[in-house]
């Protein structure tokens, strides 16, 4: 199984097309993905599947949403690659992180939780293998 992230667009920005993440979740779940998680108020949920073909997946979890929440969100899904990838290219990111491993405090100095606590989640996801 592949884990992927998706990117809803245009939910609980402004007040607008508020999509409470618990239903989220068990409307993604209810697509046959598992190990689903969400990503504060933003929309951005990271699951695991069998399929890895990212424009299927997109277009099946817009129809979901639609569906469910009565509301068009442009969505983005992303294999775990391929975010890799474009971490691995920011620069800013890799300076980030080497300055989080050696710089004051460093990642055991710093407190779980908080934003913090969901930045290590991605790098997390962002540096785990897949399962084979």
């Amino acid at each position: 199984m592949a884990t992927h992230l998706a990117l809803l667009r245009g939910i609980n920005v402004g007040g607008r097309n508020k999509v409470p993440m618990a239903e989220l979740r068990g409307v993604v779940t209810s697509l046959g993905h598992t190990g689903v998680t969400t990503y504060i108020q933003s929309g951005n949920v990271l699951f695991t599947t069998d399929e890895r073909d990212t424009g299927k997946l997109a277009s099946d979890l817009e129809a979901a949403i639609t569906g469910s929440f009565g509301l068009k969100s442009s969505v983005v899904v992303l294999a775990r690659e391929d975010l890799a990838g474009i971490l691995d290219r920011n620069p800013a990111h890799a300076r980030r992180l080497r300055h989080q491993r050696t710089g004051p405090g460093g990642l055991a100095g710093r407190r779980p939780g908080g934003c913090r606590g969901h930045r290590q989640k991605l790098v997390h996801v962002h540096q785990a293998a897949d399962p084979v």
